[in-house]
């Protein structure tokens, strides 16, 4: 995956990143259409890869204040295909899932602020890529002018460049002042400029005198829009004796414009004249507070002062106390992202927020000074005068409005401040006049009277999207749960929020599948598909309420287990009907869509093989006993009849079977094996048979003498962890960890070069050779390494080739973030050989400047403090990582239980917290909150997401079950909750069935951060018995949860009554040679002795997994 860069309201040219390469922007063409005071600029963007290769990417940008992306669009097959506006999550779920099937999706997200992000794919080999990115501003009234700017000084030379610029209802040049020339057509005005091999380095301005915008009061169907500048006699605020300065000194604030802020404080204490100032820095935390005396204008030693901030750490604003007794105004100066904490929101005191930079949640600073009665100050906007002139005086406030009428739904709705102008948007036409009233506090000074029968009729000027913004802006305001309201709105009016993103599917079948809405021109296939579809729903929700039943049903195991009856009786006749009831649709069927592709039936509920008159059904994984690989294709029979299935490309198995049967499981060159049913979870190793194997090998539907092969498979069957040779006939082989439905061969790079198909090698002419799985390898080569890369170096060399090797392996170094898990590492070996903590410190931010992307030299340098017992400058340190990878959910766990396990529960719950926005689809993100806000003492919130696992509620989230078992653990955790906490919980909501106490004198629960990621846990008992995934159960009644084969864990170890001795735990971790984009794995090891009793004892602990640690004691406890 690359990152780029596209500066929409900056000097730097966007361009497109790929590890240490990047693509220029090569053609542009800028469409900019002004009406009134509104203005749309699309930018069509063309990239051209010069390499050989596919490549792909995320395409990030930041947009200023007041700006909003209004359309996504991607060239596909020649064509531009419009995104849509679809659910964050659902969208999420399409997106991974159709880039599993390697088909081309693309997806915009605002992120934190007015950030977003783009995965642009594909890019192809020596051909141009077009992207359309457009937004929309209302301009900026400034100095009596209405100002816009193109910012297009990019210092790069263009093959073609094309800019159009048309404004609306002025037919005088004369009214513009521009660098530009304009011509009148039609009433309005246009610039044209095509230019070919020109060079941008010229920004495009251009005012409007205020006597020529004349207000803007229009109508658009059924939605109105009035704008106009308002103004009332300034009110000078009281000058302040004491004012405090809240200074952000957080590492995202490394880039803000101090001067710019320095100047603004400069002219503040010019017109003071003598004041005095409590200065507080901070970041999570406050971290010091000073005090200055500004006598006559003079604050030199402030200045000074601020200059000589280290700007490290993450951003918390509830730690701060705003509300001072003796200051007067308090001047923040953030950017308004914070990782830890939000604003609290009681404010004695107004605060003028300020911020330099055009990455900053501006919305949630306008919010912040409005409640405080201040004011935002954006110095990318303002000028000095402006700037000062917000400062000094009161701010004039839109108070609100009044109709006779109220089915007109008019927004803003509350209080706003004004900045010398003022926008309404309305729904609904009626002959009424609305009042609107604006003035200072809650004194009313100045009224003004519009009728929206008045206005002006155009078409095209989005003004429905306007007033829905408007109003999703009014409900982010509000307390409460406004997510729904706000989907709905985004959804119906196609305009993006923070709860939904803009998704471009490449196939009809695709919108299909997950109930997308298309654009237009796929609208009317897709409502007849639909139509045909509806008879499936209802398929669907029979299975999901049966795999709703199995869960609960295996809650009866446990308190078998645990030698109790069960309590909840769940009629196995009812699981049948749920489950054989089956309901064929266009989707359901795989019947070719009309673009002659074959659609998915991932959530189709189709057929499970096995005895159809049983309803008890097996689940499971096939490996090899000797490397433990999974084994795809193993057969599985009902020993005695014909019904049986076989494994996936990941060795997975279902089967319907009943207690008592056999199953049969047999693959070429193994030896068969034949288990008797007798729970719900059978995982097998099959043994080699060493026989066969000297005579055969797999080979597809074919097989060979193996003394005849010699070629590269050779060297990849067996010698190389993670690889599996599927067909050597036609070349098919698969890594571990590529999904199992792109079933695609893996890409060879050989001595750096990539090549298209197997290589024809001698097995002894390969020194060296690895894998990089699925997951990583299309963050480096695009959707074309969808089943993997396998890297293959020979013995002899060119010097061409030891080039390429080096550059290769720097690629993989940069953007698999090897270097910064090396615990030997360069940086760690420097910051050894200093003589003080503080020399140490200053070290780490001279080596930051080159390492500052890479999150692992973050948690490696943190690791070097804590050993030093520097605690708060190592969490300073660890806390960078939630500015600069907060979209990373891997990486965010792997914090949140480097926090936890360091005492710091409240900032893990924060990320905890982050990593559910990020991952709502993932069961363990609910589990990993309730778990810590255990710890924190808020048990009800715990009690509540843990009872939407243990009843079923999600299990929708995992429809494939790649997580079974989960719920088993929760129902324990959750039996353990009220068992100690019940006084202090309200359990009404609680179905009593499902509580159950239980202590137990051991229980072990292991969990990391990486999906497709398979981590097994065992215990060794004192008599020597290993409780593992193939001996789930020992003598002395130790039990393994279900094996989590597919990441994040969990999987534990219970045992209700220990005997003497001595256990120890062990992790057996799979890497695979598999380089993790997030850098290597963490485990976080939980044990408990008196398990749910009044003296339960807790130890947690995180490992760091590397890739030679394929078996880690982890623990060792004695009774």
């Amino acid at each position: 995956m690359f990152q780029a860069s596209l500066a929409l309201f900056s000097q730097n040219s966007p361009e497109i990143k790929v590890g240490n390469k990047k693509l220029d922007l090569a053609k542009l063409n800028v469409d900019v259409k002004i009406a009134g005071n509104l203005a749309t600029t699309t930018f069509e963007l063309f990239f051209y890869n010069s390499n050989d290769e596919r490549l792909e990417g995320e395409l990030s940008f930041p947009l200023g204040e007041g700006r909003e992306v209004s359309r996504f669009a991607l060239d596909i097959n020649g064509k531009l295909r419009e995104a849509v506006i679809v659910e964050k999550e659902k969208a999420r779920v399409a997106f991974e899932s159709t880039v599993r099937r390697r088909i081309d999706p693309a997806l915009l997200e605002k992120t934190q602020g007015n950030n977003y992000k783009a995965r642009i794919f594909p890019i192809e080999a020596k051909s141009y890529k077009r992207v359309v990115l457009a937004y929309d501003e209302e301009l900026i009234l400034n100095k009596g002018e209405l100002f816009y700017q193109l910012p297009l000084e990019y210092d790069v030379k263009l093959e073609n460049f094309n800019l159009k610029i048309s404004v609306a209802g002025i037919d005088d040049a004369s009214a513009l002042k521009s660098n530009l020339k304009f011509e009148n057509s039609d009433g309005n005005l246009i610039s044209e400029i095509k230019k070919e091999n020109f060079k941008l380095d010229q920004d495009f301005i251009f005012r409007i005198d205020k006597n020529d915008a004349k207000p803007t009061f229009v109508a658009q169907d059924d939605f109105f829009y009035w704008y106009n500048s308002v103004e009332a006699k300034e009110r000078i605020r009281p000058k302040p004796s004491k004012i405090s300065i809240f200074w952000d000194v957080s590492y995202s604030e490394k880039d803000r414009q101090i001067q710019k802020e320095i100047d603004l404080l400069e002219c503040y204490f010019e017109d003071l004249k003598n004041v005095e100032v409590e200065l507080i820095t901070f970041d999570y935390k406050e971290r010091k507070r000073s005090s200055f005396k500004v006598e006559n204008g003079d604050s030199k030693a402030l200045f000074e002062f601020l200059k000589s901030q280290v700007y490290d750490g993450g951003t918390a604003y509830n730690q701060l106390d705003f509300n001072s007794e003796d200051s007067e105004v308090i001047l923040l100066f953030s950017d308004g992202l914070d990782n830890f904490g939000g604003f609290k929101e009681e404010f004695n005191s107004p605060i003028f927020a300020i911020n330099s930079r055009t990455s900053a949640d501006h919305k949630e600073l306008q919010q912040v000074s409005l409640k405080s009665g201040g004011n935002y100050i954006n110095l990318k906007n303002l000028g000095l005068e402006d700037a000062i002139s917000k400062l000094k005086n009161q701010p004039l406030l839109f108070l609100g409005a009044t109709s006779e009428d109220n089915s007109l739904e008019i927004y803003p709705k509350e209080k706003k401040i004004l900045n010398k102008d003022f926008t309404l948007t309305g729904k609904g036409f009626e002959n009424t006049t609305i009042t609107l009233k604006f003035g200072f506090g809650n004194e009313v000074v100045n009224t003004i009277e519009i009728n929206p029968v008045d206005a002006i009729d155009v078409k095209d000027w989005g003004i429905d999207k306007k007033w829905a913004n408007q109003k999703i802006d009014f409900l982010n305001a509000q307390s409460g749960d406004v997510e729904a309201k706000i989907i709905e709105v985004s959804e119906d009016y196609q305009v993006l929020s923070d709860y939904t993103s803009l998704l471009v599917l490449d196939r009809l079948s695709d919108y299909i599948e997950y109930e997308i809405t298309p654009p237009d021109e796929m609208l009317e296939e897709y409502q007849d598909a639909m139509r045909r579809k509806k008879s499936s729903l209802a398929n669907r929700q029979n299975n999901l309420e049966a795999k709703r039943l199995l869960i609960i049903d295996g809650y009866n195991d446990i308190e078998k287990w645990y030698g109790k009856t069960p309590k909840i009786d769940i009629s196995k006749d009812t699981i049948s009907q749920r489950t054989n009831n089956p309901v064929t649709s266009v989707v359901d069927s795989g019947e070719e869509t009309s673009e002659g592709e074959p659609t998915s039936n991932t959530n189709s509920g189709e057929d499970i093989p096995g005895n159809e008159n049983s309803n008890h059904l097996v689940k499971g994984n096939v490996k090899a006993a000797g490397d433990y690989l999974a084994l795809p294709g193993v057969a599985i029979i009902i020993k005695g009849s014909s019904n049986g299935a076989q494994t996936d490309f990941d060795g997975n198995y279902q089967i319907y079977v009943n207690e008592g049967e056999k199953l049969i499981f047999s693959y070429i060159g193994f030896k068969t094996k034949e288990i008797l049913v007798t729970g719900d979870k059978i995982d097998v190793a099959l043994e080699e048979d060493t026989a066969a194997l000297d005579e055969v090998v797999v080979t597809g539907y074919e097989s060979e003498s193996s003394n005849a092969r010699t070629s590269a498979v050779t060297a990849l069957q067996g010698s190389v962890a993670g690889i599996q040779v599927v067909n050597d006939e036609e070349e098919i082989v698969r890594i571990r960890g590529a999904a199992s439905l792109s079933n695609k061969n893996p890409i060879y790079i050989v001595n750096g070069n990539l090549v298209s198909e197997m290589p024809n090698l001698d097995a002894d002419d390969i020194a060296e050779l690895y894998n990089i799985n699925s997951e990583n390898a299309t963050k480096l080569y695009g959707a074309q390494a969808a089943g993997g890369v396998v890297v293959i170096k020979t013995r002899e060399l060119s010097e061409n080739e030891k080039d390429k090797i080096a550059e290769l392996e720097l690629q993989i170094e940069d953007e698999l973030e090897l270097k910064g898990w090396n615990p030997n590492s360069a940086y760690i070996r420097q910051l050894k050989r200093t003589n003080s903590a503080e020399e140490a410190y200053q070290l780490y931010l001279e080596l930051r400047e080159e390492y500052n992307n890479m999150p692992s030299f973050y948690m490696d340098v943190a690791d070097y403090f804590l050993k030093q017992n520097e605690a708060d400058k190592a969490f300073r340190i660890i806390s960078n990582i939630a500015e600069i990878e907060l979209d990373n959910y891997e990486l965010s766990r792997a914090l949140a239980y480097k926090l936890e396990a360091e005492g710091k529960s409240e900032m893990a719950e924060y990320i905890y917290a982050k990593v559910l926005e990020l991952r709502p689809e993932d069961i363990q993100s609910y589990r990993d909150l309730a778990l810590i806000k255990i710890e924190n003492g808020h048990f009800q919130e715990a009690l509540e997401l843990l009872y939407k696992i243990v009843n079923g509620d999600l299990v929708e989230k995992d429809e494939s079950r790649r997580f079974s078992g989960i719920e088993d653990i929760s129902f324990v955790e959750m039996n353990n909750l009220i068992t100690l906490n019940k006084n202090e919980l309200d359990l009404s909501n609680i179905d009593k069935r499902f509580i159950s106490p239980m202590n137990m004198d051991l229980r072990v629960v292991v969990d990391w951060n990486h999906n497709d990621t398979d981590i097994d846990l065992w215990v060794i008992d004192p008599k020597g018995e290993k409780c593992w995934y193939q001996n789930k159960r020992t003598k002395i009644g130790g039990i393994l949860s279900d094996d989590m084969t597919e990441g994040f864990g969990p999987e534990s170890f219970k045992l209700k009554e220990t005997i003497s001795g001595n256990y120890e735990m062990f992790i057996d971790y799979y890497s695979d040679n598999v380089q993790k984009i997030s850098g290597p794995t963490f485990l976080k090891v939980t044990v408990f002795k008196n398990y749910g009793t009044k003296d339960q004892q807790k130890t947690l602990k995180v490992y760091r997994l590397e890739n030679n640690d394929d078996e880690l004691k982890v623990a060792e406890i004695k009774f």
